[in-house]
């Protein structure tokens, strides 16, 4: 929840946030340890610029999706990524940015890349639609 935590992260640590892979987690880790962005840190908190995240996080509607985790991909017809990954979230699930064993569903939007849906299937990850994710959230009463 702050940029002294994410400088201070291995690659290790910044691969285990949801939507950061392997490749972005190493560039990051790297980016933090020259000393000229850690300067630019310095410098930015020394303005006064807001590195914290403040408040609370968004409390959850619902423990439909407790236990899994969703990669979303491509173009969505009825909600932005952004939207979906909070619908997701509010409803207890986990939002990732790779494909492993470990994933519970692949979304798959509009112009999906052809290598997340081959190993999608390699791994035997459900791939489900948008209206799909939809239709396994609780009814509103």
């Amino acid at each position: 929840r702050t940029m002294a935590a994410i400088m201070a992260a291995s690659a290790k640590e910044m691969a285990e946030v949801p939507e950061v892979g392997g490749v972005i987690a190493d560039s990051m880790a790297l980016w933090s340890q020259q000393p000229e962005n850690q300067a630019l840190i310095q410098r930015l908190q020394a303005a006064g610029v807001q590195l914290e995240v403040t408040g609370e996080p968004p409390r959850a509607v619902s423990d439909r999706f407790a236990g899994l985790t969703f990669v979303l991909s491509g173009v969505f017809e009825n909600y932005s990524r952004e939207q979906l990954q909070e619908l997701i979230q509010q409803h207890g699930g986990k939002i990732t940015g790779s494909i492993s064993k470990k994933l519970s569903y692949l979304v798959a939007g509009d112009n999906m890349g052809p290598a997340k849906r081959e190993k999608a299937t390699t791994l035997k990850v459900p791939i489900i639609s948008e209206n799909e994710l939809l239709a396994l959230l609780p009814v509103a009463e």
